[in-house]
């Protein structure tokens, strides 16, 4: 016969125990949430947050009890992320498909009354391919901007539903204004500096198209820069420069 642990204080105490281990004599389910609820607590008391659902999410990714108030603290608070945290390529995503996406599925969202798990599914797949848009286009985005994390228990739509519809919506909102204002990274802004510098390299081995930039400098510039200062240039390019160009153009 299975013996079940009585005591929430076990928990506790064996904290660093595998809970798959503990799950063996413990029981799962309903006992998983009894096991759990204190580390829940530790990061969602009072934010209204259905624990049994929670649970449900949570009992098949928990190694160890300890890490829980980690793993679920985000649906209490949104973290700070980085717009960068958008871009995927599986669901082939960047920080401007990302902004489109967020930008359909608001008013979407805000249209949903009856705020089930089943209703927002149906109603955002069916939204999704109205649009002619691949699934991870828009949910990978959704996740991202209603999360702040990479990885969660759960999708976007059982963390939408998690959260309300009035909280979801609000950190859509704040997911379109860090596209919106946010940035470029540093690592990004690196990255391209190094790749622009490395095509600058490679053109000046080549006399055609060496004469062909010294045409445009002094069609543009009145000027030929040498390669040490075109090189200077791109160093002293920062992600403000490069918004204000965005935004220019």
């Amino acid at each position: 016969m299975m013996a079940y642990l009585s005591d929430i204080e076990i928990a506790q105490a064996c904290e660093m125990k595998n809970i798959r281990e503990i799950a063996k004599t413990a029981g799962v389910d309903e006992k998983y949430l009894e096991l759990a609820t204190p580390w829940f607590d530790q990061a969602l008391a009072g934010k209204g947050i259905c624990y049994k659902r929670l649970a449900e999410l949570m009992q098949t990714r928990t190694e160890v009890f300890n890490r829980v108030p980690d793993m679920v603290k985000f649906l209490g608070e949104l973290p700070e992320y980085e717009a960068d945290m958008f871009t995927n390529k599986k669901a082939k995503t960047n920080p401007e498909v990302a902004k489109a996406s967020l930008e359909m599925v608001k008013p979407v969202i805000e249209g949903i009354d009856n705020w089930t798990e089943e209703t927002i599914h149906d109603v955002l797949m069916a939204a999704i391919a109205e649009a002619g848009l691949k699934n991870g286009a828009v949910l990978w985005p959704l996740r991202i901007a209603i999360s702040g994390q990479m990885s969660t228990p759960g999708g976007a739509i059982e963390i939408a539903w998690l959260l309300g519809k009035d909280e979801c919506l609000r950190r859509i909102d704040l997911g379109i204004a860090k596209l919106q204002s946010e940035p470029l990274s540093e690592r990004k802004l690196k990255a391209a500096k190094k790749q622009l510098l490395g095509q600058l390299a490679i053109s000046g081995d080549n006399g055609e198209t060496q004469c062909l930039s010294m045409g445009k400098g002094l069609l543009a510039y009145g000027k030929v820069s040498s390669g040490k200062e075109n090189r200077s240039l791109v160093e002293s390019i920062t992600a403000e420069d490069v918004r204000d160009m965005a935004v220019r153009i």
